[in-house]
């Protein structure tokens, strides 16, 4: 392969066990959906499921619940987007969680377990402001209505989303509320969760809250950029393959963007935007080789960067950091997304297929 993401599954646990302790030893969801944000949804779901604090997996689609069932993980994953009609028989014969949005997904999901003689279990996504996906608290009230007129479709789960920490104790308040409504109808979901990463490491609180939903602060990326003790559980490497001799005014890459001040050692190595080295980071970002930061030369191109190593001793094969650590150099994912303009889920979920994925 020509570039590697090597992930640390004791540091996947060490995050899941840290972010159940500041959460009150809360259950743990783990967001496993895009591909476990780059990382490999697979090994990293494997590293983690005996995990005692883990209480299931969370995917956006019926296709990422599947990959998991098929590779032999067991907890419970639930699909945070509807699943369409048609594929509900898939959901509930593999044990699949689906997520309810409407009276008219209610109605669906009814519809099938009325005809396939099962009963389904479902989580509630109550929509507390982000006006995306859930039932609008003002619509619950006809949603219990016809919950209750229904005997096979059981909510086993209830959920929402926090989505501008500005409003996070609104939103929470307005989701306890919710839950309450609920209860006083007979609705008691064993799961309750609205606690992101960021809300769990601000350490918001729901009255209600059984459980919190993590996706970056699992993989050890701190929501807000600030130390702490999550332990970042990947880095990515690749190698130099080629080594250039640039004369000064010679130009590098696509569209001649950069140009030699004077005569430039260059370093060409195998990846590029198609492996998440965004296009917007020619000429900003770094790679580390041999402890030694070297600047992204030229546009980034499809399969490739060029980095300057004037003043590092290298040679062909010898190990390029991209994200991680070398020494006491370092590259984050949090700054490549600010050099970028993005926010570190768009550079992680970004690393494309042809990175190798290893787990130790």
């Amino acid at each position: 392969m020509q570039a590697t993401i090597c992930v640390y599954r004791e540091k996947l646990r060490h995050n899941l066990r840290f972010l159940s302790k500041i959460a009150d030893d809360c259950g743990v969801i783990a967001v496993v959906k895009a591909n476990a944000y780059g990382l490999g949804s697979v090994g990293v779901s494997r590293a983690i499921e005996n995990e005692g604090k883990l209480s299931a997996f969370a995917v956006a689609t019926i296709d990422e619940a599947l990959e998991l069932r098929n590779a032999g993980i067991r907890k419970p994953i639930i699909v945070l987007l509807p699943i369409l009609p048609d594929r509900l028989n898939e959901a509930i014969e593999n044990r699949i969680t689906p997520t309810v949005h409407s009276v008219e997904n209610l109605m669906e999901i009814s519809e099938f377990s009325s005809n396939a003689g099962k009963i389904a279990e479902v989580h509630l996504k109550i929509d507390t402001g982000m006006n995306r996906w859930g039932i609008r608290t003002d619509e619950l009230d006809r949603f219990i209505g016809l919950y209750k007129k229904i005997n096979n479709v059981t909510i086993v789960g209830v959920y929402s989303h926090i989505f501008d920490k500005n409003g996070a104790s609104f939103q929470i308040d307005r989701f306890d509320k919710a839950v309450e409504k609920l209860r006083e109808n007979g609705i008691n979901p064993q799961m309750v969760h609205i606690l992101s990463s960021s809300s769990t490491m601000e350490k918001f609180r729901s009255k209600y809250g059984t459980d919190i939903r993590v996706g970056l602060a699992l993989y050890g990326v701190d929501p807000f950029d600030l130390p702490s003790e999550l332990e970042p559980a990947f880095e990515i490497s690749s190698q130099i393959l080629l080594i250039k001799n640039v004369k000064q005014g010679e130009t590098v890459g696509y569209n001649g963007r950069w140009s030699a001040p004077s005569d430039t050692t260059v370093a060409i190595v195998p990846v590029g935007y198609e492996d998440g080295i965004m296009r917007s980071l020619s000429n900003k970002a770094s790679v580390i080789i041999n402890r030694h930061l070297a600047f992204i030369v030229g546009v980034v191109s499809m399969d490739a960067i060029a980095v300057n190593i004037n003043g590092i001793d290298a040679k062909p094969y010898d190990r390029v950091t991209i994200i991680g650590k070398d020494g006491d150099k370092s590259v984050s994912v949090w700054e490549l997304a600010k050099l970028a303009g993005t926010i570190p889920y768009e550079i992680m979920t970004g690393m494309g297929n042809r990175l190798e994925r290893i787990y130790i």
